[in-house]
């Protein structure tokens, strides 16, 4: 289970790597072109079709940054899985009461 959890924290951390790296710059460029492109066309614009462009793009960027939580979520499962993992048992070896090294056996717990 340890393996599964470390796995899952590092697909988690990659994932948002990449998104903060690329996904999110990208999206939010983009949406801003796409409602820039719907804007009246002319030099000047009114306050209310500026002020409804901001609006619509700020709800578009905050709904592409609900998307972390999926990563998030991941990694949050990953670390309980590692965290909460069975550890193997270590054998601890005691010296034989004869002193001599080459019988040495596990302890006994």
């Amino acid at each position: 289970m340890r393996s599964v959890g470390l796995l899952l924290l590092v697909i988690g951390f990659l994932w948002v790597l990449i998104d903060t790296q690329a996904g999110f710059v990208a999206y939010s460029y983009l949406s801003c072109v796409q409602h820039i492109k719907h804007l009246p066309e002319g030099d000047m614009v009114t306050r209310n079709d500026a002020g409804a462009a901001m609006r619509d793009l700020s709800l578009d960027l905050k709904n592409m940054h609900k998307a972390i939580l999926m990563p998030v979520v991941l990694m949050f499962g990953g670390g309980l899985l590692t965290a909460f993992a069975r550890r193997p048992k270590k054998v601890e070896l005691h010296d034989s009461p004869d002193g001599d090294d080459a019988t040495r056996e596990p302890a006994r717990r």
